[in-house]
C-alpha cells in the first residue's frame, strides 16, 4: 500500500504524543497552543467516524500529566505510560496496534524532534502508514522541527494537517457523519 494513499476511517488510528504540563510549560507558547487546539478540535470528528485514539505520557512522574485541555477529552481512551523517546517502547503500545488492525497512525504531540520522529520512523520500520499533523507537532526549535518532518516525509511518512485528515477521514459530504462533523469543520486552527 502506498504511504500516499487516502485515509480511511478502519485500521487507522490517532496517536496523542506527550501533551504534558511540564513539556508545555517549556516550548513556545503560541506553536504548542496551536498544536494542542488542532488536537482538540479533531477528537470531536474522530468520535463520530469511530477512529481509536491512543495518548501517551513521558515519564509522568518527572513531567507531569497531560494538560487538562486535552486529558479531559482523552479519558476512557487507551492510555501509555513510556520512558523511552518512541511509543513502540510503551509496554503494550505495538500490541493494541496488532490487535485492533490498525495499519495507519496519525500522529501529534511534543517534541516533533524527539518522541514524535522516533514514534513514526519506528511505525514506518513496523510497515505503518504514518501520517503527521504539521499543525499538531511542537518543538522547541523552529528548525529541529523542519528537520524531523522532512526526515519523516524521507522515511515515507505523509506530512499532513487536521482539515487534510478530517476530510480524507470524511471521503464523502453525502453522508450523516458529513453533516454531524460540519461544526468541526469550520473551526479553525
Amino acid at each position: 500500500m502506498s504511504a500516499r494513499a487516502l485515509l480511511h476511517p478502519g485500521g487507522t488510528a490517532l496517536v496523542v504524543i506527550d501533551f504534558q504540563e511540564k513539556l508545555v510549560r517549556a516550548l513556545p507558547e503560541q506553536p504548542v497552543w496551536r498544536a494542542i487546539r488542532t488536537v482538540s478540535r479533531l477528537l470531536p470528528l474522530l468520535e463520530i467516524l469511530n477512529v481509536p485514539v491512543l495518548w501517551t505520557e513521558q515519564y509522568p512522574v518527572g513531567l507531569g500529566p497531560t494538560v487538562s485541555e486535552l486529558a479531559e477529552r482523552l479519558q476512557g481512551k487507551p492510555r501509555f505510560e513510556k520512558t523511552t523517546f518512541s511509543c513502540f517502547g510503551a509496554p503494550g503500545f505495538g500490541g493494541w496496534l496488532w490487535e485492533h488492525g490498525i495499519g495507519r497512525l496519525v500522529l501529534s504531540g511534543i517534541e516533533t524532534h524527539i518522541c514524535v520522529l522516533q514514534t513514526a520512523l519506528e511505525a514506518l520500520q513496523a510497515g505503518l502508514t504514518v501520517h503527521v499533523l504539521a499543525n499538531g507537532v511542537c518543538c522547541y526549535h523552529p528548525e529541529d522541527q523542519e528537520r524531523a518532518l522532512a526526515r519523516i516525509q524521507q522515511a515515507g511518512g505523509v506530512i499532513t494537517s487536521r482539515e487534510i485528515v478530517a476530510y480524507e477521514l470524511l471521503g464523502r459530504a453525502d453522508t450523516p457523519a458529513f453533516r454531524a462533523a460540519l461544526p468541526y469543520l469550520r473551526e479553525r486552527d
